[in-house]
């Protein structure tokens, strides 16, 4: 843990300095490179201490299952940002539409992310199950 306050540190006013000099943000600059180099820094650098250190295994799956729950979260905000935009606001009616627009893109976005992971093909089993009766998927 030593080390990871220098680099943050380092990747912060370097960030930072970039963002002042390069963008007409003012102190937002400062701000914006803090939360860049706290995500940057902070999330490879502790799950593999912990992983190395703590668990005395090797953190290169977790990590990359760890960056696909993010980009699968990124996926998502932008699943909702496009069924925000399509469907019109009409107060109630809107909002049930976006609801089900949200779920169906959420649920697409999940099952394409995820679908490899036998945890992904466990839960489908057991939707399938409830939606049909049946046993098994065919």
């Amino acid at each position: 843990m030593r080390y990871k306050s220098l680099v943050e540190a380092g990747v912060n006013l370097g960030t930072s300095l970039w963002l002042i000099t390069q963008t007409d943000l003012g102190i937002n600059a400062v701000l914006l490179g803090n939360i860049i180099s706290n995500l940057v820094v902070n999330f490879w650098w502790e799950p593999w201490l912990v992983f190395k250190h703590g668990f005395q295994q090797s953190a290169k799956c977790p990590l990359i299952k760890f960056m696909a729950y993010h980009v699968a979260l990124a996926g998502l905000v932008g699943v909702h940002y496009v069924c925000h935009g399509w469907i019109p606001q009409m107060g109630w009616l809107g909002l049930i539409f976006t609801g089900m627009g949200s779920v169906v893109g959420y649920s697409v976005v999940f099952i394409l992310a995820f679908s490899c992971q036998i945890e992904t093909r466990d839960l489908c089993k057991i939707m399938w199950r409830q939606m049909t009766g049946r046993k098994y998927l065919r």
